[in-house]
């Protein structure tokens, strides 16, 4: 477990409005491992939010997508505070150009904006980008009560760009899951609770390539550029959910007086459910928490993308422990 290293910071731009610093504990990883479940079990924790995926909040806020809570976003009380707090009465057009910004800090174009050669350009779009999320975060920490915001977007691009700017104190959990399971869940058809249309799905080959790309740079460029980082595997988080989140809480500096107390705590309704996207089974207003093995992949992943998926993951499959040679289970009647 690496010690916390101090980084240098740079000073943001004077605006109107106080700007507190907060911490965020950002998931970072391949999306559909577990970091809804992570983030609900965090949020049992005294002192921590779990606000869900903030990364595209301005492109589900405008487009009113639903808060677990089933209401449109600009309708729910929780988020309607929390932009009243952070910007005030928004003019119009104001979120919308929010949502334009984040748009080009989502996935590689982020790094590719930043670290261009028209880099001062990239750099004060980058600045305005994550002053306006500091100050969403900052916001989110007042209205809730809490010290410690829980995103669980698990892009790394942007969590990159968020801890090189500075703008807020970003400590990493990086979350991973046996590439094969990963790759079953991006095959399904799930529908969506939040908008109205299925979540997106990638071919088996296509999410290997994006485990590797992904977990490679949480690895050696996220990690670097973090206050602090932590990898917890999907498979130990729910065999040992109370063990995962001591280690957690050590590696960020959490204080977690009763973990058992928050790992028993998940089978009850927290008192403000308000998840921005995540997954639908477990981000549901009302639905109970358990921790359950998925491991459906084991019986309807194909021969074929569980060979392809292997041979492409190797490499990282070792070092996170994964077996790289399974026998395929068969479906029962």
């Amino acid at each position: 477990m690496d010690a916390p290293r101090k980084m240098e910071r740079a000073e943001p731009e004077s605006e109107p409005g106080p700007v507190q610093t907060v911490t965020v504990l950002y998931l970072a990883g391949m999306p559909r491992t577990g970091s809804t479940i992570l983030g609900e079990l965090l949020d049992r924790v005294p002192d921590v939010i779990h606000a869900g995926e903030l990364v595209a909040f301005w492109r589900r806020y405008t487009q009113r997508e639903l808060c677990s809570c089933g209401k449109p976003l600009p309708d729910c009380e929780f988020w309607s505070s929390v932009v009243s707090e952070a910007f005030g009465e928004l003019p119009p057009g104001r979120a919308e150009l929010f949502a334009e910004q984040e748009r080009r800090f989502v996935g590689p174009k982020a790094l590719r904006l930043l670290y261009s050669t028209r880099r001062a350009a990239g750099s004060a779009a980058a600045r305005e980008l994550f002053r306006e999320r500091n100050r969403l975060y900052a916001a989110v920490s007042r209205v809730s009560g809490s010290s410690w915001i829980v995103d669980a977007s698990t892009d790394p691009e942007f969590a990159a760009c968020a801890a090189a700017l500075g703008t807020a104190a970003i400590d990493i959990v990086h979350i991973v899951r046996d590439p094969r399971g990963v790759a079953f869940s991006w095959g399904k058809q799930v529908s969506s609770d939040s908008e109205p249309r299925d979540l997106p799905r990638l071919r088996a080959d296509a999410t290997a390539v994006q485990w590797m790309m992904r977990n490679l740079f949480v690895a050696t460029v996220v990690r670097r550029l973090a206050n602090r980082y932590v990898r917890v595997r999907y498979e130990d988080l729910v065999a040992a959910p109370e063990l995962s989140l001591r280690r957690v809480a050590v590696a960020a500096g959490l204080p977690v007086p009763d973990p058992r107390a928050a790992v028993e705590d998940l089978a009850r309704e927290p008192e403000g459910h308000h998840r921005i996207s995540g997954n639908p089974g477990v981000r549901r207003r009302g639905n109970a928490v358990r921790f359950a093995l998925d491991e459906e992949w084991k019986v309807g992943l194909s021969a074929r993308d569980r060979l392809t998926v292997t041979a492409l993951c190797a490499p990282l499959m070792t070092r996170y422990g994964y077996r790289l040679r399974t026998v395929r289970e068969r479906k029962t009647r």
